[in-house]
């Protein structure tokens, strides 16, 4: 539903006069993107080095990784976009998230006692055999893909509409870009590489939360009462706004 709210009726955020100068800035990003990818590669092909960038990496530095691979373009995007919707559907569905990681620190400590990297590797531990790797990759692949896919559309629009060309090639192309990118990061630099990606996007992620939090409350005079009373107004159902099931049975949902 993500892709679908942003792909309608999108608008030219930026004018055609800006237009050049955006597209400009956004491909020196991916260029400067890439010349780093490459000073962080490593030709070490060691275990240790691909699952745990040989233990190099401070507890500090490894949590703010942690933390960037949680905030995400769909949380960014899908969650203040259902709160603003769907009131106290969607602000449950933060809540979930939440605590799906409360449920992730409870499993970290033990996975991390057993010294295995992968889920097949924890399978084998209890069965003997490849069948155990084989459907601990093939659980991964089907949970991971499909993941990255809608990661990588959402993304995508709204990289197109940030550079004010929000038809259905640009998303396409903007959605390849990025996926070419973080391919390069996870398969060039490992682990390594991938965890300086986390820990950067964390300051990026919140200082834009920040000024759109910031200028969302300029527009209603800094008071987050009009803010949510604009925001019930203009949801689907006012009357159901602050009730739950308002996303499941509302009519304009897309599953």
């Amino acid at each position: 539903m993500t892709t679908h709210l942003l792909s309608v009726g999108s608008p030219d955020l930026i004018g055609t006069a800006a237009r050049g100068a955006v597209i400009s800035a956004f491909l020196v990003f991916i260029g400067l993107c890439l010349l780093w990818v490459f000073t962080l590669a490593t030709q070490d092909d060691d275990p240790e080095r691909l699952y745990v960038a040989g233990r190099s990496l401070p507890p500090v530095f490894n949590g703010v990784a942690m933390a960037g691979e949680q905030i995400t373009v769909v949380i960014l995007v899908s969650l203040p976009g259902a709160i603003a919707l769907f009131g106290y559907d969607g602000v449950s569905t933060a809540v979930d998230s939440a605590l799906a990681l409360g449920v992730f620190l409870l499993l970290a400590s033990r996975i991390r006692a057993t010294r295995r990297y992968t889920l097949g590797e924890l399978f084998s531990l209890r069965a003997e055999g490849p069948g155990a790797r084989i459907a601990g990759a093939v659980v991964t692949l089907c949970i991971a893909v499909p993941l990255l896919m809608v990661q990588l559309r959402a993304g995508g629009i709204t990289a197109a509409l940030l550079i004010g060309m929000p038809s259905e090639r640009a998303q396409v192309v903007c959605t390849v870009l990025m996926g070419f990118l973080i391919t390069c990061f996870a398969g060039v630099t490992d682990l390594r590489g991938t965890s300086f990606v986390q820990a950067a996007k964390v300051p990026v992620a919140l200082a834009t939360l920040a000024s759109v939090t910031l200028l969302a409350l300029r527009l209603f005079d800094w008071s987050p009462g009009s803010l949510l009373s604009a925001a019930m107004d203009k949801s689907a159902s006012p009357d159901e706004y602050l009730s739950p099931g308002l996303w499941a049975h509302s009519p304009t949902s897309d599953p």
